[in-house]
C-alpha cells in the first residue's frame, strides 16, 4: 500500500510538474532569472525557451548575456548564432557560429548553422560546403540534407541538386521536407509528373502540412490539367494555414484558367481586405480585374502594388503593376 501511495506522488508530481521540478513555464524561468541574475544555466534556459515561442528579440538578449557571463559557453555561443539568424543579422549571426564552432570543433550542428547562414546571404558555395561537411560529420543530418539541394538549385546546379534531393530522401524518408526537395527538382528539370508523385507521399505524410497541396495545385496549373482539383488543394492548403495569402492566389489562377475569372476576381477582392499587405494578390488582382473589363478596380489594385511594391514608383509606372501577374495569369 506504502509503495502504491508513493508511485501515485510520483505521477501526480509528474502530472503536475511540481515537486521540485526544474522551471518549465516562461514565468518560472524568468523569475529564476530575476533571482539568479548572474546563472548562466538559468539565462541559457530561458533563452531556449523564448526562442521555442519564436520570441527571438527576447531570446537574443538572454544568450547575450549568457555569453558575456561565460565567454567559453558553446550554448550560449551557438543559441546566439541560431537567434541571429533568425533575426536576419546574418554577418553577426555567423560570428557567434564560428565562435561556436572554436568552442567545441566537433559539433555538427554548428557546421549546419553556418550552412544556413551561408544560403541566407548567397553565398552558396559556401552553403554547400558546409552542408557537405556536416553531412560527412553526421550522415543523416537533417538540417544539412534538407538545405543541401537548395543551395544547389539556387546555384543553377542541378545536377548536384538532383543527386543532394535524393540522397535527402534516402537519409530521411520520414521528412516531408526532404520529398519536397526533391519535387521542386524534378519540376525545375520539366519532369512535373514525377514531382507531382512525390508532392503526393509528402501530403500522404503530413496531412496537416499546407505546403504539399498548394505545390501540387501550381503543378496542375503549370500543366494546365485538373484545375478543378488545383483549386480545391489550393483551397485545402489555405484551410490549413489561413495567413498564407498564396494559397489565394493559386486557387484564382485555377479559376481564371477554369474560365471563371470574375469569381476569381471576386474571391481576390475578398481576400486582399485580409491579407491587404500581399503585393501577389494586389497585382493578380489588377490582372485579373483588368481581363473581367473592371478598369477603376484594375486601376486601384495597381496602386496598392505600386505602394507596396519594393521598386521606385518611377520604374512601378513605366511597367504596368497588371502586368507583373500576367505570366503566372495568361
Amino acid at each position: 500500500m506504502r509503495r502504491a501511495s508513493i508511485m501515485m506522488i510520483a505521477l501526480v508530481c509528474l502530472l503536475l510538474a511540481g515537486c521540485g521540478h526544474e522551471p518549465v513555464t516562461l514565468p518560472e524561468l524568468q523569475a529564476r532569472v530575476s533571482a539568479h541574475p548572474n546563472s548562466v544555466e538559468a539565462r541559457l534556459a530561458l533563452a531556449d525557451a523564448y526562442f521555442a515561442q519564436e520570441m527571438f528579440h527576447d531570446s537574443h538578449v538572454q544568450y547575450e548575456a549568457a555569453l558575456a557571463l561565460d565567454d567559453q559557453s558553446y550554448a550560449a555561443a551557438f543559441g546566439l548564432g541560431k537567434v541571429r539568424a533568425e533575426l536576419g543579422d546574418n554577418s553577426r549571426a555567423l560570428g557567434a557560429a564560428k565562435r561556436a564552432l572554436a568552442l567545441k570543433g566537433d559539433s555538427i550542428e554548428a557546421v549546419a548553422l553556418q550552412g544556413k547562414i551561408y544560403l541566407s546571404m548567397n553565398k552558396l558555395d559556401k552553403a554547400a560546403g558546409r552542408f557537405e561537411r556536416a553531412i560527412e560529420m553526421d550522415p543523416d543530418n537533417e538540417v544539412a540534407w534538407e538545405n543541401l539541394s537548395l543551395a544547389y538549385v539556387r546555384a543553377d546546379r542541378y545536377d548536384k541538386a538532383m543527386t543532394a534531393a535524393r540522397g535527402g530522401v534516402k537519409a530521411l524518408p520520414d521528412s516531408v521536407q526532404a520529398r519536397m526537395n526533391l519535387a521542386l527538382v524534378m519540376a525545375l528539370q520539366g519532369d512535373t509528373r514525377s514531382a507531382e508523385a512525390e508532392l503526393r507521399k509528402a501530403m500522404a505524410m503530413d496531412p496537416e502540412n499546407p505546403e504539399p497541396p498548394l505545390r501540387i495545385g501550381e503543378l496542375l496549373i503549370t500543366d494546365g490539367r485538373n484545375l478543378q482539383e488545383a483549386y480545391d488543394l489550393a483551397q485545402e492548403s489555405a484551410g490549413l494555414d489561413p495567413q498564407n495569402g498564396a494559397a489565394y492566389a493559386v486557387a484564382a489562377i485555377a479559376l481564371h484558367k477554369m474560365g471563371e475569372t470574375n469569381r476569381a476576381v471576386l474571391e481576390l477582392k475578398r481576400h486582399v481586405q485580409i491579407h491587404h499587405r500581399n503585393l501577389r494578390l494586389w497585382l493578380l488582382l489588377a490582372t485579373l480585374a483588368q481581363r473581367n473589363g473592371d478598369r477603376e478596380l484594375a486601376r486601384m489594385a495597381a496602386g496598392m502594388a505600386i505602394r507596396l511594391g519594393p521598386r521606385p514608383p518611377d520604374e512601378m509606372q513605366s511597367e504596368p503593376a497588371s502586368a507583373q501577374a500576367g505570366a503566372q495569369a495568361n
